[in-house]
């Protein structure tokens, strides 16, 4: 990037990110204006419906089955429970905490938060499948299900299918892993002057389950503010009408367009052959 800025040559270059950027802002920090366009992968981006309402309403008094909810909350509001005692991480806090705090629903939601509700309706399902196999309909632990190991639920986790936030089908492939679910990245300056990592499309599996998508809002994606199309890439421009391709020694990908002699004509996008006797 230093270099792409130091050369000038900030417009030359589109900057494709691999998942390992994820839209780090460590990245791009102090290079903004020579990343902009830039395009990256990140796991899918999608919020949660209800989450923002549910955590909000959440006190230590009204979730207390979560042991370490009060130290977040002394911690996020730089107070003392009054019920807590003192411990290495509330003790700098001179101040109790109003009962009258609560979260306010401004906070910045974990953008992967959804890997985590499907990583546990994969456990809750196969708990589910493997009872209801083996316990039937026997309501509770049975002793079927008193002494089971890692190895076998693991074939009940790697069969379970159910809807995930978007409403698509989850279900782990054959190698064992996730289905694969990105968001795809454009960094874009806006107008008052900052930059921002926007979305502008996915690569996810499609509602039949099977077959990866990709789906893009070119109308969405910009290179530049002041030049939004993205500059070409090639290496050999298209041949005109009667010029045959000329494929270089050692590279497949370019060419260079030569023209048919006068008496020739285009057979095919690589060669000329000459007329019959008595055309032109």
């Amino acid at each position: 990037m230093a270099a792409a800025k130091r050369r000038k040559a900030i417009n030359r270059f589109i900057w494709l990110g691999s998942e390992a950027w994820a839209c780090r802002e460590s990245v791009v920090r102090n290079h903004e204006h020579v990343v902009e366009g830039a395009i990256t992968v990140t796991p899918l981006v999608r919020p949660i419906d209800g989450f923002v309402e549910y955590f909000t309403s959440l006190t230590p008094q009204n979730n207390k089955q979560n042991p370490w909810f009060s130290e977040f909350w002394e911690e996020h509001f730089k107070c003392k429970l009054a019920d807590e005692h003192t411990t290495p991480f509330n003790e700098p806090y001179p101040h109790w905490c109003s009962p009258s705090k609560t979260i306010a629903p401004d906070f910045r939601q974990t953008p992967t938060l959804h890997f985590v509700r499907d990583a546990a309706y994969a456990f809750a399902h196969a708990l589910n499948d493997m009872h209801r196999q083996k316990c039937g309909d026997v309501s509770g632990l049975c002793p079927a299900m008193a002494d089971i190991d890692g190895s076998e639920l693991k074939k009940y986790v790697e069969k379970v299918n159910f809807k995930d936030e978007s409403g698509k089908t989850f279900r782990f492939l054959p190698s064992g892993d996730a289905p694969p679910r990105y968001s795809v990245m454009n960094f874009q300056r806006l107008p008052n002057g900052s930059f921002e990592w926007r979305p502008v499309g996915t690569y996810m599996l499609g509602n039949d389950g099977d077959v990866a998508k990709l789906d893009l809002d070119i109308n969405a994606m910009r290179f530049k503010q002041d030049q939004p199309h993205f500059p070409r890439s090639f290496c050999s421009e298209p041949c005109k009408p009667g010029q045959a391709k000329l494929q270089l020694e050692g590279d497949t990908c370019c060419w260079l367009c030569t023209n048919c002699s006068l008496y020739q004509y285009l057979a095919d996008e690589y060669h000329c052959e000459d007329c019959p006797l008595g055309k032109s």
